[in-house]
């Protein structure tokens, strides 16, 4: 399993890092920040805010092709 660090953007969103472990991604989405905050999402993906609510981050959860 693979857990990828996406980034909104104007187009879409924008991969900005993989990793092995829920707690790397979540890890990287915080770094530089004093605050953020996760809102689990139905469709399978974790939102991560900042302070004001705004979305700096998507993690997505997705099985390796070795896996399969």
């Amino acid at each position: 399993m693979t857990y990828s660090l996406l980034q909104p953007t104007s187009q879409g969103a924008q991969t900005v890092g993989r990793f092995d472990t829920y707690a790397e991604a979540r890890t990287a989405a915080s770094e530089g920040h004093d605050y953020t905050a996760t809102e689990i999402h139905p469709a399978g993906y974790v939102e991560v805010e900042d302070a004001r609510g705004h979305t700096l981050y998507l993690i997505t959860l997705s099985q390796d092709e070795a896996g399969r």
